[in-house]
Order: C-alpha cells, then sequence, then structure tokens
C-alpha cells in the first residue's frame, strides 16, 4: 500500500509543519524528529522514515501534496548507497589497521578526515555490515589474514561465555593503542 492511502494524513500534516517551523528557526531535522518522536511516541527512526516517505510521494502525486503539505515545498538529499567495492574496502581498512592496534573510531574518522557526517556513514555501514552481511565480513577478514598472516576478528569474544576474553582483549589492545602512540611520538 502507498503513504497516500494507509498513513494518518494528519499526523503527517503535523510532522511537516513542525518541520518547516524548525527550518525556520534553524534547527536540524534530527531534532525535530526526536521532539516529534517525543510527543507522538514514537521512535526517532520511525519518525525519520515517515517524513520521507511522505516527502519523496509528495514528489510524485500532486494530489497527496496538496491534501498534506499545505503549500509548503519539503525536499531530501539523494540517497548515498555504498557500492560492493565500497564496503570491502571499508572493512579491510579496519581489520589492516586494527592489526596495528588502532581502534575502530579511529580508523574511521581518519577515512573520514573532518567530515563528520561521512564518519557518521562510515560507523553506521561498518556496524550494519558486521551485523547483516557476516558472509561478505568473513570473506574479507580470510583476505586480509592471506596478505598479512592476521586479521582482526569482530565476533571474536561475543560468542564465547563470560565475557572474561572479550575484556583481556580489550585491555590488550587498549595497552597497544597507548604503546604505539608512545612508539610514534618518540619517532617524532
Amino acid at each position: 500500500m502507498e503513504i497516500e492511502k494507509c498513513k494518518n494524513k494528519r499526523e503527517i500534516r503535523e510532522l511537516l509543519t513542525q518541520v518547516a517551523e524548525g527550518k525556520r528557526a534553524g534547527r536540524s531535522l534530527s531534532s525535530v524528529f526526536e521532539d516529534f518522536a517525543f510527543t507522538a511516541g514514537k521512535a526517532k527512526g520511525s519518525v525519520r522514515n515517515l517524513y520521507y516517505e511522505a516527502v519523496k510521494c509528495g514528489n510524485k502525486n500532486a494530489a497527496f501534496k496538496k491534501d498534506c503539505f499545505s503549500g509548503g515545498e519539503f525536499s531530501v538529499g539523494e540517497r548515498k548507497t555504498f557500492e560492493r567495492q565500497e564496503e570491502r574496502a571499508l572493512l579491510k581498512s579496519v581489520f589492516r589497521l586494527k592489526k596495528r592496534g588502532v581502534s575502530t573510531r579511529k580508523v574511521l574518522k581518519s577515512l573520514a578526515g573532518e567530515d563528520e557526517k561521512l564518519l557518521l556513514r562510515y560507523q553506521n555501514k561498518f556496524r550494519n555490515l558486521i551485523v547483516k552481511s557476516r558472509d561478505v565480513v568473513e570473506e574479507v577478514m580470510r583476505e586480509v589474514e592471506a596478505e598479512q598472516g592476521y586479521c582482526y576478528n569482530p565476533y571474536a569474544g561475543k560468542e564465547s561465555s563470560g565475557g572474561l576474553l572479550l575484556r583481556l582483549k580489550t585491555e590488550v589492545e587498549s595497552l597497544n593503542e597507548r604503546l604505539c602512540a608512545l612508539e610514534g611520538a618518540m619517532r617524532s
């Protein structure tokens, strides 16, 4: 079913009104979604999805736009998707640098440079791949292991009981990061 047939149009109008008011006040969409979600008793992600779905539908359906948009103009940026090679390159970069003791966040931050939105995009994609694409992750792990002799395993410790191994691994990785930082400082 399409949104114009199944969604509460009053709720959509209210959301679009709050977005318009938020834009005039210089607020981010994210903060408007958060406030609307709190008020409506919904998840922020559900509100965000509703907004994007409504805007997309309004751009295609003049009657829906007239009914819900109240004369306002709303737009959304183009959705950027990762190509398969980009996903694999992201995983390889993280796995290669994790061997040197660099944290996942630092690896992703260095890949993104100063671009905070790109950093968030990389973090979300990395987490998503680990959770939803284990076959791809394990394939890339085997490639990195063949190249370097060892590969960081993001699943290690999560499947064992007790968590002691995971805690020890985390402490060792933290110590390794500090040692690498000291070594780098000594070279400078």
